[in-house]
């Protein structure tokens, strides 16, 4: 896996290995030992991460949150989507997305 284009329900997810995690509180605190950069995350935000915790896709973890959440499904699409592209972007995250996906 490797971090790649625009991150779409068929991308295969999962955390990137270097990163170092711990819990602070309420929070989850990440580390990038590569750029050295640091996050702070809230509860719903540690759950996505814990729900790529394995590989996935992007529209098995959102299922699986709308689920748990019984909350609207297209609201909740846009949120994960942001959200996964942000940590694509900050290389928390390593991506696949099948040829002609």
């Amino acid at each position: 896996m490797e971090n790649v284009g625009a991150i779409t329900f068929t991308t295969e997810i999962r955390q990137n290995k270097d990163i170092i995690q711990t819990y602070a509180e309420d929070n989850l605190l990440l580390m990038n030992i590569i750029s050295g950069k640091y996050f702070e995350f809230d509860c719903m935000s540690a759950e996505i991460w814990e729900g790529i915790s394995n590989e996935t896709t992007v529209s098995d973890l959102i299922t699986e949150l709308t689920a748990r959440y019984e909350e609207n499904a297209s609201h909740l699409q846009d949120d994960v989507l942001e959200f996964l592209g942000f940590l694509a972007e900050n290389g928390l995250i390593e991506t696949n997305t099948p040829a002609g996906q």
